[in-house]
């Protein structure tokens, strides 16, 4: 990979994710053949923590959906990794729920612009342009309120805020209602902690009308990755607001570069091409 090409590739710092750090690890992403890679040669992307290596196939250049999905399926696989949640004797749908939200966004926090380069990926190839990452990039966050409705296809959850007093007697943060689909969340909830309890709820949902199976280790993370990325592209306006959420809490938010800088391009250009520019 070519140094000059991460200066030239976007008008901002790093369009691409070209090293994860989540944990103790710290992993550079690499575009190869899967016939290099060290277990499942069938598999089109995979997590080597031992060679400190995300690999994603040279295939996926060319479909930028997939690519998306399976950004988020390493994402996944090094987020219950490193959360203790490593093999199948682990079947509680609870634990890798929250492992997924809180590990969502840490890795959001401390990968700020691999987070813009995977929200700008879903943005121009699977949500019709939802313009996901000027809400990360933006001079300011402009907090709007809860969505109301989340759609499932067919089936509609809705979202409430909870009263303190509730709250308090029950000892619940929020919860989701399975039965009446309701997302209830505690008005006492602000900063890191509302981020993540309601991102958590909303996986329950995810797991519950993305028929997400727990068993299985790899296949649950499959199915996770999946019917994550679906909900997102029936629910661009639900993630937006989590978006913001997740940029609110960040120490610090992503910048731009310098007006002036050489070879300056647009963001829409840079993942229109794909991720050729990359893995040059």
């Amino acid at each position: 990979m070519k140094a000059g090409l991460v200066q030239r590739s976007s008008r901002y710092e790093a369009i691409a994710p070209f090293t994860l750090r989540y944990g103790a690890y710290r992993l550079k992403v690499v575009f190869v053949s899967r016939k290099h890679f060290t277990r499942d040669k069938r598999r089109l992307s995979e997590v080597d923590l031992n060679a400190q290596l995300i690999r994603l196939d040279t295939s996926l250049l060319d479909r930028p959906v997939l690519l998306a999905e399976h950004f988020m399926r390493v994402c996944i696989r090094l987020i219950h990794y490193v959360n203790g949640l490593s093999d199948d004797s682990v079947r509680s749908e609870e634990s890798f729920t929250h492992s997924l939200a809180n590990g969502l966004v840490s890795l959001a926090h401390r990968n700020p612009n691999a987070w813009v380069w995977f929200n700008a990926l879903l943005s121009e190839h699977i949500t019709a342009r939802a313009s996901f990452e000027r809400v990360l990039i933006s001079d300011q966050v402009h907090m709007r309120g809860m969505p109301k409705r989340l759609s499932f296809g067919r089936h509609v959850v809705t979202m409430h805020w909870w009263p303190k007093r509730l709250a308090v007697r029950y000892q619940e943060w929020g919860f989701f209602d399975y039965a009446n689909n309701r997302i209830h969340l505690s008005r006492e909830l602000h900063g890191p902690h509302l981020a993540v309890i309601a991102l958590h709820e909303i996986m329950h949902a995810i797991h519950h009308h993305g028929s997400c199976k727990t068993g299985n280790r790899d296949r649950f993370m499959r199915q996770q990755a999946g019917a994550l990325t679906a909900f997102i592209g029936s629910n661009p306006g639900a993630w937006r607001w989590l978006l913001r959420l997740i940029r609110s809490t960040a120490h610090q938010p992503v910048k731009r570069a310098s007006k002036h800088a050489a070879n300056d391009r647009s963001m829409e250009e840079v993942i229109r091409t794909g991720a050729r520019h990359f893995a040059a």
